[in-house]
């Protein structure tokens, strides 16, 4: 199951329409993607994958050709239908949202040659294994197929913007907020599995955020060995569909974040083509390795939460981290009672994000702060916070609520 970003389009309707030229890139600017673009990452010969819906009008998409005429793109398999081309929109029934995955994670500006995803050079080995029309956990067995497929074609890398909780036709296969823990689903398990092996998995969040009858990760998402990735809006704030993490795994969940125009399913991609990027440059990197320097380098470590993770990463960071520099990090955990006051804050921080917490990760609101005169006092909201997580652009601090 994955969120509806665009539909009822048809290639028949309009030949000359780019579904990309809608495409918001404001997370790479977030991120400082152009970092890897000087230092020449673009993902080359680093095989990546995604499983998702349809990919209908890619194969023709502007934004996409570098790929296709470059010979970068590897494989294609529609498990729904082995028979039918995953670019055709009548195998697709009129779904691009795989093509829109895929163009965040590697598309590129087909006038100017800026890159619209990181991974511009990859390869890519595309898996349709979502049917739009229907939900049922049968689904999941395709989703799980084309995991090994992936696996058996060496791919190093892979995104899943599918996730899997309620919504199915027959209420019963509904899963329950409990079992996402990490363990339960078959999904899952095979997820971490694959891990294990070797694979680098990065799965969206999900997009029930706002859904007081969920609100939670779903399925693959849940599992420690997965990079789970949320969506925060242009203040670094989470974006208010973001799915959260449950509070009751013993790690916290979502890994990191970044902007996304329409959910999860358009975060997870470029986190996925930031990967490729840093497997070019050491493809050594082991999933645990990968998922450590992608926190190191996030804007809220060490104090992570089930909002946004350890936040938003930041390519520059990622390359120090990679090149064996030490990193200063400008962030102090401090005692307080009911008020606490902080000054020389930079001119550069315009606003302050303030996540309030009732637990080490649990957020109970967020919002955002402007100082005035390069400095701010907070006062403990309530009773139940327990800790304020104080996030400038160039720092961090926990405070800790006696």
């Amino acid at each position: 199951m994955r969120e509806k970003i665009f539909s009822g389009l048809s290639r028949a309707q309009d030949p000359g329409f780019d579904i990309f030229s809608i495409i918001d890139t404001y997370a790479l600017k977030q991120t400082n993607l152009e970092a890897f673009q000087k230092a020449g990452l673009t993902g080359d010969g680093i095989k990546l994958g995604i499983i998702d819906g349809g990919f209908a009008f890619a194969d023709t998409a502007a934004r996409l050709q570098h790929v296709i005429t470059s010979h970068h793109l590897g494989e294609t398999r529609n498990f729904l239908n082995d028979s039918r081309d995953i670019f055709n929109e009548a195998s697709a029934i009129g779904d691009f949202h795989g093509s829109i995955v895929w163009h965040l994670t590697g598309g590129r500006d087909a006038k100017g040659g800026n890159m619209m995803g990181p991974a511009t050079e990859a390869t890519y080995y595309l898996a349709s294994a979502d049917e739009p029309e229907h939900e049922s956990r049968d689904e999941e067995q395709n989703w799980i197929k084309a995991l090994e497929w992936l696996q058996a074609n060496e791919v190093r890398v892979v995104n899943s913007s599918l996730t899997y909780s309620t919504g199915y036709d027959d209420p019963a296969e509904n899963y329950l907020p409990e079992q996402m823990d990490g363990k339960t689903t078959k999904v899952t398990r095979t997820a971490s599995e694959a891990a294990e092996k070797g694979i680098i998995l990065v799965v969206a969040a999900g997009n029930e955020g706002e859904d007081e009858e969920w609100q939670i990760i779903a399925a693959p998402a849940d599992t420690e060995n997965v990079i789970t990735v949320g969506a925060a809006d242009r203040e670094g704030l989470k974006a208010g569909m973001s799915a959260v993490g449950s509070g009751f795994t013993p790690y916290v969940k979502p890994d990191v974040a970044c902007y996304g125009f329409s959910g999860t399913s358009t975060t997870a991609p470029v986190i996925t083509g930031m990967i490729a990027c840093m497997l070019q440059k050491d493809p050594g990197l082991s999933p645990a390795r990968v998922k450590d320097i992608l926190v190191r380098s996030s804007d809220l470590y060490p104090f992570p939460n089930n909002y946004l993770g350890y936040g938003i990463p930041d390519a520059r960071k990622i390359l120090a981290i990679m090149n064996g520099q030490r990193i200063i990090y400008n962030a102090k955990e401090i005692l307080a009672k009911e008020e606490y006051s902080m000054n020389g804050i930079a001119s550069d921080n315009p606003s302050i994000r303030l996540f309030h917490k009732i637990d080490v990760y649990k957020v109970s609101s967020q919002e955002l702060y402007v100082p005035s005169e390069g400095s701010l006092t907070i006062k403990r909201p309530s009773a139940e916070i327990t800790r304020t997580t104080i996030a400038g652009k160039d720092f961090v601090r926990e405070v800790v609520w006696q």
